[in-house]
């Protein structure tokens, strides 16, 4: 019995490693190419640019992995099917849940490496990608730079830097807006550039509107400190709300904060943080799913294998992306749009089993 389950595991580990490596250097590819105009401006130097590919190789796997098992699990079982070993093991008393069990065993793994390379690699490759793409657009003009826009009404400010440098920690074309306990603008802030120090915020070639019943006082100073409570450059460094470059205590404590700020951005959010928690869960459906096919080729397995592999996982991407939209919109929790396009998928394939 250990043998078959050898056997069986065995098979669908090695063509999922090929599968696997594959695409993913595909899908790299594939990035890379999508960036060609911002590296070709800038004429980036080819260890940036080969340092920026080993940079996706975390999301591109985590991306590949799910039709990459499906198609090992289907190609398998189906060489199976066609050299009549399937009919050797039923008659060996073998149950088909007998010969998934490993394969399931096998999908679960999976999962857990998929998570696992997610939050270990793929969060900390997206921050130093985020940085790195700062630093090929500074090679070109006219490349974008990330701007930082935060605002906390309970601490009475709003924050504004027009790019953010994060290797040194510094904002230029800073504003900065005070506000009173309504809510309203008392002070404003004109700043080329601010850092962080242990005054606080300091804002250099700072002029300074305080407003009042009286008017608007208009002053300048070469330096300017103001203290903007719970603002840190870490934050300031996450201003762009990417849940993806954050670690999973910081994106839990910017969510929190984001829900009593902006409930519509919070809602967004929400929708990033349950795809990247849940989107592991994807390798154990289309494993469950790839089991579940009756596998009748007997000619063309290759083709055939590729050709289904395809249509399940077009079709499960697309009930996700509609379900996402809706979350978007706020018509499903986050939670219930990753879960019920996995659900649907395993109902389908459900459904075509018994039919056929």
């Amino acid at each position: 019995m250990k043998r078959v389950d050898h056997y069986v595991a065995g098979g669908v580990l090695r063509v999922t490693l090929l599968t696997v490596t594959l695409c993913t250097l595909m899908m790299v590819s594939v990035l890379l190419f999508s960036q060609l105009d911002l590296f070709l401006r800038g004429r980036t130097p080819f260890r940036i640019l080969l340092h920026y590919a080993l940079l996706r190789v975390p999301e591109a796997f985590t991306f590949t992995l799910p039709p990459s098992l499906l198609f090992s699990i289907a190609f398998t079982f189906s060489q199976l099917s066609a050299n009549n070993e399937l009919i050797c093991l039923y008659n060996a008393t073998f149950s088909q849940k007998r010969l998934v069990l490993p394969v399931m065993v096998l999908a679960l793994f999976c999962t857990l490496l998929s998570f696992g390379v997610q939050e270990r690699l793929g969060v900390p490759a997206a921050k130093e990608q985020a940085a790195l793409e700062n630093e090929i657009g500074s090679f070109d003009p006219k490349a974008q730079r990330k701007d930082v826009n935060l605002v906390d009404y309970d601490a009475g400010y709003l924050f504004h830097a027009g790019r953010w440098k994060a290797e040194s920690g510094r904002g230029e074309n800073v504003v900065v807006l005070l506000l009173d306990e309504d809510g309203k603008a008392e002070e404003r802030l004109d700043a080329r550039s601010v850092s962080y120090s242990d005054d606080g915020w300091l804002l250099r070639d700072c002029t300074i509107h305080r407003i009042s019943p009286e008017g608007v006082a208009t002053f300048h100073e070469s330096n300017h400190s103001v203290r903007l409570e719970g603002l840190t450059p870490e934050l300031a460094e996450q201003g762009s709300g990417d849940i993806n470059q954050m670690t999973r205590s910081e994106a839990k404590a910017y969510l929190a904060r984001l829900e009593k700020l902006d409930h519509s951005l919070w809602r967004q959010s929400r929708v990033d943080w349950a795809r990247r928690s849940l989107n592991c869960l994807s390798v154990m459906v289309m494993a469950l799913i790839a089991c579940l096919i009756p596998y009748k080729f007997k000619r063309n397995v290759l083709l055939f294998t590729i050709i289904l592999s395809l249509s399940i996982a077009v079709v499960s991407y697309v009930l996700e992306m509609v379900s996402l939209i809706l979350a978007r919109q706020g018509l499903v929790g986050p939670e219930s749009a990753m879960l019920a396009p996995m659900a649907i998928s395993v109902l389908l394939a459900v459904a075509t089993r018994l039919v056929l």
